[in-house]
Formats: C-alpha cells, sequence, structure tokens
C-alpha cells in the first residue's frame, strides 16, 4: 500500500553529522534517479529546492526517512528495492529508484535542476491520482477497460487491461508486464521510456520465462 506523508518534520541525523562521499547528478523531466543504498547505513540526498511532500511504497518497518529543508534522509532496514517520490515546493517531482548494493553506496547524493519559480499544484493532485490507482478506482472521474501495448522490447511487454481518467489531469493504467524473452529478467524499471510517464510501479521485479506480474503506470495529460 502506498503510504503518504506530510514532509514536515526535523531531520535528527542532523546532530549526528555525515560522510561527505558524495555524488552529483542532474536531474530532468522523465527521468529516474538512481539511489545505491546499504543496509543499516544511513543515506542523505540534497536537491535543489525545499521538499513539500514525500510518497512512499515500502512495506512498513522496512525503510524510514526524514527530511529538512531540502535534504532527505533514508535508512534502509531490510532488503527492499522500488520508487520513492519527493515532490519539491516548486511542484516539481524527483522519481528516486532505490537500489540496493553490498558496496560503493551512495551516502551524500546532490541532485541538480533548474527549478521554476511558477508554483503548481500538481504534486497533491498527483498524490490524489497515484493513491486511486493503486486502490482500482477512480473517485471522479471514469474508467474504461483497454487492451492496448505501451511497451515492447526483445525482454518484455507491457499491457494496459484498464483505463482510469482522472479530472485532475491525470491517466492512470493498470496492466501487467510480461517476460518474452527465454531467460529470466530483471524488469528495468528506470530504463522504461513511455511518453508522459511520471510513475511506474510493478508488483515483481524478477521474471522467469512468460512469467507476468501486475503493473500500474501514471500518465499525466489526456
Amino acid at each position: 500500500m502506498w503510504k503518504l506523508r506530510k514532509a514536515v518534520f526535523i531531520s535528527i541525523f542532523l546532530a549526528i553529522g555525515i560522510a561527505r562521499a558524495e555524488r552529483v547528478e542532474v536531474f530532468s523531466e522523465g527521468k529516474t534517479i538512481n539511489f545505491y543504498l546499504k543496509e543499516n547505513t544511513q543515506s542523505m540526498i540534497e536537491f535543489p529546492e525545499p521538499i513539500a511532500q514525500v510518497i512512499t511504497s515500502y512495506p512498513e518497518g522496512v525503510a524510514s526517512y526524514s527530511v529538512s529543508d531540502n535534504k532527505f534522509f533514508f535508512l534502509l532496514s531490510s532488503f527492499w528495492e522500488g520508487l520513492v517520490f519527493v515532490i519539491g515546493e516548486s511542484g516539481k517531482t524527483y522519481p528516486i529508484y532505490i537500489k540496493e548494493v553490498g558496496d560503493n553506496q551512495d551516502v551524500c547524493l546532490k541532485v541538480e535542476s533548474r527549478v521554476s519559480t511558477f508554483k503548481m499544484s500538481i504534486s497533491s493532485k498527483m498524490e490524489e491520482a497515484l493513491k486511486q490507482l493503486l486502490q482500482g478506482k477512480t473517485e471522479t472521474g471514469t474508467e474504461e477497460t483497454i487492451n492496448t501495448t505501451f511497451f515492447q522490447d526483445k525482454k518484455i511487454i507491457i499491457k494496459g487491461n484498464k483505463l482510469f481518467r482522472f479530472t485532475d489531469g491525470f491517466v492512470g493504467i493498470e496492466g501487467e508486464i510480461e517476460n518474452i524473452s527465454k531467460g529470466q529478467v530483471i524488469i528495468p524499471i528506470t530504463q522504461i521510456s513511455i511518453p508522459k510517464l511520471v510513475a511506474i510501479s510493478i508488483d515483481k521485479e524478477v521474471l522467469n520465462p512468460k512469467e507476468k506480474t501486475k503493473a500500474y503506470l501514471l500518465f499525466i495529460g489526456n
């Protein structure tokens, strides 16, 4: 279940301090930021703007986070890989893909980006659209049954079974991803490129030949 939390509390890690093994990544719209972590090791991302909200999808007890201004502190307690959405005060959404590694983890990741001064309400709208999509319903929009292929390469195919048109300008797709190769594949969630795609969530990351997993895709626009 997606947990929606207001990022308003101050990080206790500021008093402890953190090593400055810094990596810099330039963010652009449509890009997912990889965040390499090691279990029980505190890591931080520094964003180019203050953080307004954080949307997480990890099970309770697996990880924890805190926020102070433009800094996002994350602690992974047990194995988990997946997406976390950090939303800045400008309305810009930064998709963060948590990837567990044994060594060479990010201690401090600095994200650089040009931030628009135009304030948008997209963050709260995206939050509500994500929540409804993952619950498989739309409160004020419409839904319809579809049979559409959204992505295909030599290893996987993504098909949509149900479409949700939300009144706030987002379109959600409930569907599935199938392994069409002859070997086991790890779904390259950070490399899937579909126009206007702003979020994707999957139930299972590793698929055997012909195996399928449920997928949720959120698009901006009509």
